[in-house]
């Protein structure tokens, strides 16, 4: 596999993507991680990203952009499964009966497929779709998200409940922020809750995965779960 293309680390040049400082604010720091990074990248030549940092894959991929970095970017286990799918790679302890299944349930849609499928979802599911796949977040993150946590003059929310327990802010995009604007005109009286179900209370997630799939299959979409494209199950 190896000697079919080129790769390569940085070592004692890798730095932080800039995330953590964002995340605290410190926007002086994150700015300078960020450009010193896209300098060293341009240098050798970078086309192609893989990480196993989530808040990295975020970060490159949402805010890199606006600072002149655009590079391809791929999370390592899609990475390592697109190659087990296609073959380059083999695993000699996996029978073919476990290879077939897991290829059929984990995979990731096309874009047509991803267009598709947001348009045929009702709104409020096309909203949540696209907020996680700008923020990154976790299903439970954005179904307990409050306006409170919201700040739009930043362009961050807070995730006062996280795994470590520790709060972290979001930096958001311009595609999570229009999502953000729409839900505020529909802000609910009985909830503090950004993304609401018809009767203003929380979006029940037994319910967001029935909803799904049965988006999934009006597109016809065959073997795709849920939190492939949208985000991690808590």
């Amino acid at each position: 596999m190896l000697r079919k293309g080129k790769f390569g680390i940085l070592g004692a040049e890798e730095y932080c993507t800039g995330d953590s400082a964002k995340r605290i604010g410190n926007e002086y720091l994150a700015q300078n991680l960020i450009f010193q990074n896209i300098k060293i990248f341009n240098r050798y030549g970078v086309k192609k990203i893989i990480t196993s940092c989530p808040h990295g894959y975020n970060t490159i991929k949402n805010e890199y952009p606006q600072y002149g970095g655009n590079y391809s970017i791929v999370h390592h286990t899609i990475f390592i499964h697109e190659l087990l799918r296609t073959g380059k790679l083999k695993v000699n302890h996996l029978n073919r009966k476990m290879e077939k299944e897991n290829n059929e349930r984990d995979r990731w849609l096309t874009k047509d497929e991803e267009k598709r499928l947001l348009e045929s979802s009702p709104e409020w599911l096309r909203e949540i779709m696209v907020f996680a796949l700008n923020t990154g977040l976790r299903q439970g993150e954005i179904l307990s998200l409050e306006w409170s946590r919201v700040d739009f003059e930043r362009k961050t929310i807070l995730i006062q409940k996280t795994k470590n327990g520790k709060p972290r802010t979001i930096p958001l995009n311009q595609s999570a922020l229009n999502v953000l604007a729409q839900r505020s005109k529909v802000k609910s009286i009985k909830s503090d809750i950004v993304f609401i179900n018809s009767r203003g209370t929380k979006i029940d997630k037994s319910n967001l995965a029935k909803v799904f799939n049965n988006a999934v299959k009006e597109v016809k979409i065959s073997n795709f779960m849920i939190h492939v494209i949208l985000f991690v199950q808590d």
